[in-house]
Parts: C-alpha cells; structure tokens; sequence
C-alpha cells in the first residue's frame, strides 16, 4: 500500500519528501540497481518499483528525496550529473 501511495505522490510532485519510513519500505520492496555514497550528500540510489525507474537522494540537510525518471538512461544521466556537481564540490 505504502508504495502506491508514493506512486500517486511522483505522479503529482517530483520530487517528492519521504520519511525514513517510507524509504525502508521502499528499500525493501524495490530492485536497487545502483547505490553511491556521495561523500557530501549521503547515498544517492536508483532503484526499480515494477516498470518505474527511481532516484532516491539526500538533501544537505539530511531530508530524504525520491525523484521518478522515465528511463533508466535518464535515471543513470540524472545520478552521474549528481555526482559530478559533488565531486565539484568536493574538490572546494
């Protein structure tokens, strides 16, 4: 249930909060197709609910984000632009 409740929700607003909750459930019922420790913002993850591709991130303070992409070569370009622009930060 808790899972097309965050479908409607990507379906209305993505992205879109989740509690920590909300992202065990999701960890425990979606294929995690790819996790990266982003070393400046947490772990970033693309993972797979059924036939829908996911990006699930942290915020700098912490909150917790699930964006939908329509693909899983626009999930992949999604995280890899992510990771260069903390990579950037990173480096100062």
């Amino acid at each position: 249930m808790m899972s097309r409740d965050l479908v409607a929700r990507l379906d209305e607003a993505s992205p879109t909060q989740l509690s920590t909750e909300e992202l065990s459930h999701l960890l425990e019922n979606a294929e995690t197709l790819r996790e990266e420790n982003t070393s400046v913002c947490g772990t970033v993850r693309i993972l797979r609910l059924g036939e829908l591709y996911l990006v699930q991130e942290q915020t700098p303070v912490r909150g917790l984000l699930l964006r939908s992409r329509p693909t899983l070569e626009a999930a992949v370009a999604f995280v890899e632009k992510r990771l260069q622009t903390y990579e950037k930060m990173w480096d100062g």
